[in-house]
């Protein structure tokens, strides 16, 4: 009888952001590389139209760290859920650099996001 391997388990391409505390270690990590972050909703049609775009992105730009923060999961979380970031539309995709939000692509613009990944890097 053979025993079946099991295979390791593979990081995610595509960081999820629950909390403040999560979001505070991706933008230490930004110090470092690209850090883009998909806001989005579960709710949201063309979020989800994208995301299979994103997370192809991902395995592409090996050299950018990506994530994801539901902004209905993130926002419940939080004592007065103010509304850190000026999000008008979702998905809105935030670029953030040494520890600040420097540029970002608001809609499902794939194209335009690989755009400004290509301007930041």
């Amino acid at each position: 009888m053979s025993q079946e391997q099991e295979e390791p388990e593979l990081a995610p391409l595509v960081t999820e952001i629950n909390s403040e505390e999560d979001m505070d270690e991706l933008k230490k990590i930004s110090q470092e590389r690209l850090v883009i972050v998909d806001f989005f909703a579960t709710w949201c049609g063309p979020c989800k139209s994208v995301k299979a775009a994103y997370e192809k992105l991902a395995e592409e730009e090996t050299s950018v760290t990506f994530a994801k923060l539901d902004i209905d999961v993130y926002e419940a979380g939080l004592e007065d859920a103010p509304s850190d970031y000026s999000l008008v539309a979702m998905p809105t995709f935030m670029a953030f650099k040494n520890g600040e939000m420097v540029d970002s692509v608001i809609g499902p613009h794939i194209d335009a996001l690989r755009q400004m990944i290509d301007r930041l890097k």
